[in-house]
Formats: structure tokens, C-alpha cells, sequence
């Protein structure tokens, strides 16, 4: 997330809460994850209550990196602008959609290492700012990552279920961009 209006890399606030309940639609047991800088707790704590009490499964954190590794490499997905955390995400191959705004992501787009999907959205010439950006734009994006496998709803009987997908996947989608 970034908070301030005069980023080249802020997407609006209503934009990143309609993202998040498409995500909740689309994969209704998913935890989807709000995580930015300290200095932007407050942002993320405003954005989560403007995604409203209909999306209950969203978190909010400041992550240490190991902490955020270890979730990238479980999510299912990730958004996020330009940021030292999309390239993280690349290089662990979490499929990733990446907002660009006064850069060029010819040069800067996230590279991934381990063939995880990078989806870039944005940039120049033709983008200058992520508030450019529109959510359609970035939900089509999101829906045409591959796959990385969820596992099944979890079981009403509490019986035991096979995991569905890789056993490193969970129905975790992150947003981030500080």
C-alpha cells in the first residue's frame, strides 16, 4: 500500500478494497493480507474498514522479510506496486501482478527466477502514475495468473481431506506495496 496522494506508486484506497473482495469472491476462503511500511498502519488500518465487515478474512501487517518469505511462499497470489516486496515475490515464483507508474518497467519489472508468472500493469511511456491504473485492469490481470493450486474449503465433518495442489500453497493472497 502507499498512502500518500502525491506517490507516483499510490493506487487509491476504494480501489485496493474492491481488489480485495473481488479476491474474496473469486476464492471464498482466502486470507487476504494488507501489508505496508509502519509508517502506514494507519492507511492499512482506514483501507481494511473500507473494504467493510462483508470481507472478514483480511489482515493487516507490517512484516519483517522473513516473515514476508515465508508467506510469499505459500500465497497464492500477490499485487503490489513497484516495490522491493514484488521482486521478493518474483524471485520465490509466487504469481505476482506488479503496478507500475513513472518507471519503466522494461527496466524494472520483478524477474522471476523460479518461472512464477509476473503480470505488469502499467509504466511508461503510456502510464505516469498507479492512480492511472484501473481496477478492471488489474483484476483481469489478477484472473489470468496461473494457478499455483488451493487446497479444498475446509471439511464441515472434520474428517480428513487430501490436499488439493503442491503442498506449499495456501489460500493466501497478498496485497502490498510499501
Amino acid at each position: 500500500m502507499r498512502a500518500a496522494d502525491d506517490d507516483v506508486k499510490s493506487w487509491p484506497a476504494d480501489r485496493w478494497a474492491a481488489l480485495a473482495q473481488t479476491m474474496t469472491q473469486a476464492m471464498p476462503h482466502a486470507q487476504i493480507l494488507f501489508c505496508g511500511s509502519p509508517a502506514e498502519a494507519g492507511y492499512l488500518r482506514l483501507l481494511k474498514a473500507a473494504v467493510g465487515p462483508t470481507t472478514p478474512a483480511i489482515e493487516i501487517a507490517a512484516l519483517p522479510l522473513g516473515r514476508l518469505k515465508a508467506l510469499l511462499d505459500i500465497a497464492h497470489s500477490m499485487v503490489s506496486v513497484d516495490t522491493g516486496p514484488a521482486h521478493l515475490a518474483a524471485a520465490l515464483g509466487c504469481p505476482l501482478v506488479v503496478l507500475f507508474g513513472g518507471r519503466s518497467p522494461r527496466t524494472w519489472a520483478p524477474r522471476s527466477g523460479r518461472g512464477g508468472a509476473v503480470s505488469v500493469v502499467g509504466g511508461l511511456p503510456e502510464c505516469q502514475r498507479v492512480d492511472q491504473i484501473q481496477l478492471e485492469t488489474v483484476v483481469d490481470a489478477w484472473h489470468r495468473l496461473p494457478s499455483r493450486g488451493v487446497p479444498d474449503a475446509p471439511s464441515t465433518d472434520n474428517a480428513p481431506r487430501p490436499r488439493q495442489g503442491p503442498p506449499s500453497t495456501s489460500p493466501l493472497a497478498v496485497a502490498e506495496g510499501a
